[in-house]
């Protein structure tokens, strides 16, 4: 699978596409994390992957 992103990633558009599509991605969890009707569910994944709350 690496090798195949690699290969994917030296096509010069391939690659912009990626980084297009991750900075979405980053910018709507940023905008989901901020509503408040979202809180309860960002706690939830946050305490999922770290084992503790988002507070502490």
């Amino acid at each position: 699978m690496h090798e195949i992103k690699i290969e994917m990633m030296a096509d010069p558009q391939l690659a912009d596409l990626h980084h297009q599509a991750c900075e979405w991605h980053r910018s709507k969890a940023e905008e989901l994390k901020a509503r408040p009707d979202w809180a309860e569910l960002v706690e939830a994944l946050q305490t999922s992957f770290t084992g503790e709350d988002a507070h502490g």
